[in-house]
């Protein structure tokens, strides 16, 4: 039971992080291109904070009931948004210094390549296969082949 509820809550959550609006926001607030948006960002979290503040305006009015889900909501995003802003303006600010670090370096010595050209490949030389026995979690190639 508790594997069903954990593969539910899994799938629920990814496809909110895919489709909900807020979210896709802040996914690209996250990128490198999106990063010195994150004071404009907090603009957007205001918005939300006056979305919910009208719906509580209308719910002490007599307006049905469910507008607290939107209030929930609304202050849920505002809050994400607004801890965005100072998040994505101090990564951009390490960013940055990494940058300016690295083109330092590469001035200092012309021969040396930047950081990210620097990326190898690891590949190991042993494969493994999954077991089918229960007491090892994994064979080598090798002794597959010797026990064949």
């Amino acid at each position: 039971m508790f594997r069903l509820i954990l593969i539910v809550a899994s799938f629920v959550h990814e496809c909110l992080r895919r489709s909900a609006p807020s979210n896709i926001l802040l996914n690209r607030l996250r990128t490198r291109r999106g990063l010195k948006w994150g004071g404009p960002a907090m603009l957007v979290g205001a918005g939300y904070f006056a979305l919910a503040y009208l719906c509580t305006t209308l719910i002490a009015n007599g307006a049905p009931g469910w507008l607290n889900l939107i209030v929930l909501l609304g202050t849920y995003n505002g809050f994400r948004f607004a801890l965005m802003g100072p998040v994505s303006l101090a990564r951009l600010i390490a960013v940055r210094f990494r940058e300016h670090r690295a083109s330092r370096l590469a001035a200092a010595d012309p021969a040396a390549s930047p950081p990210t050209a620097r990326r190898t490949t690891v590949t190991s030389t042993k494969r493994r296969t999954p077991c089918v026995s229960r007491r090892r979690a994994f064979f080598s190639v090798e002794q597959v082949i010797a026990r064949s």
